[in-house]
């Protein structure tokens, strides 16, 4: 009677171990994780050692602003260099202005101040929070309404201008609809 050859039981390992090495190869190379984006309804840009994120205009009460009226935008500017910058401006062509609300009156004959706001080096400016409001983006031009996308350009002392389409935001809770349109007519349900 003849024996086995020890040979398959080392072919059988150098198989499972090749299976192994060969499974290992494909990893990092097209992973799901590389392509995911954050789940915030704003949009996001970067320039420079600065990354704006969660750029939204906030929800309109009964869902549109009306032309002529104040949308409120709220962002949040993470400066990661070792020097602050300065939020000079938001602009835009469906607007006349943006500013900064303050509880502090303009001097006589002056003007109100616009958005100017220091982003600290290594720290996170959010407007929209208690510390700083939401910036006010007044006298609209046209009628916004939710999910619309407009673009604005943040200009920056340091880090210079960037332009981002910024959507209208949806409501943060459930709104009462009223009944939806019925599109079983009569003439479907005889035909």
């Amino acid at each position: 009677m003849s024996r086995p050859p020890r040979m398959i039981p080392l072919l059988g390992a150098v198989a499972a171990l090749s299976a192994a090495a060969l499974t290992g190869c494909s990893a990092g190379q097209i992973t799901q994780t590389s392509t995911q984006v954050a789940t915030v309804n704003g949009s996001s840009a970067n320039i420079g050692q600065l990354a704006l994120r969660d750029i939204r205009i906030l929800y309109p009460s009964g869902g549109t602003y009306a032309e002529g009226s104040t949308a409120q935008l709220v962002l949040a500017v993470a400066n990661q260099g070792l020097a602050e910058d300065t939020l000079l401006d938001v602009e835009g062509e469906f607007f006349a202005s943006a500013t900064i609300p303050s509880d502090e009156e303009p001097a006589t004959g002056e003007a109100a101040v616009g958005v100017e706001a220091e982003v600290p080096a290594q720290g996170v400016l959010q407007f929209g929070t208690s510390e700083f409001p939401t910036i006010e983006l007044s006298d609209l031009s046209e009628e916004l309404s939710v999910a619309q996308v407009v673009s604005l350009t943040f200009v920056f002392e340091q880090a210079g201008e960037v332009t981002v389409d910024v959507p209208v935001a949806n409501p943060i809770r459930e709104i009462n609809r009223e009944e939806g349109f019925d599109f079983h007519t009569e003439e479907a349900e005889q035909g």
